[in-house]
């Protein structure tokens, strides 16, 4: 499986992921979450000086055992690849956790 680096993830990278297939965190085995990917949001106030424009991703774990901490998770996908993301839950709800990660 390919390993993404976290300078070559843009916005354009997830647009097609929204509501697809899972993002598969791996715990300590043989525990892992699987994460949907809700929305992906470009972010405003952009002033040019990066070197990607900013964005968020917004996760969804539909069956949580637990929350996981914040903190940087090593995510894989069937079609993307694997790549290492940093994630802070944000909300629970009756539908689950949800989780974000922020580029800049």
């Amino acid at each position: 499986m390919t390993t993404i680096s976290l300078e070559d993830l843009t916005i354009n990278t997830f647009l097609d992921q929204q509501n697809g297939k899972p993002f598969t965190v791996q715990l300590e085995e043989p525990r892992s979450v699987q994460l949907i990917l809700e929305s992906v949001t470009e972010l405003k106030n952009y002033s040019g000086t990066q070197t990607r424009p900013p964005f968020s991703l917004l996760f969804k774990d539909r069956s949580p055992a637990a929350i996981l901490p914040q903190q940087i998770y090593p995510l894989s996908h069937e079609d993307l690849g694997e790549m290492t993301i940093f994630l802070v839950p944000i909300a629970q709800d009756s539908t689950g956790v949800s989780y974000q990660a922020v580029f800049n």
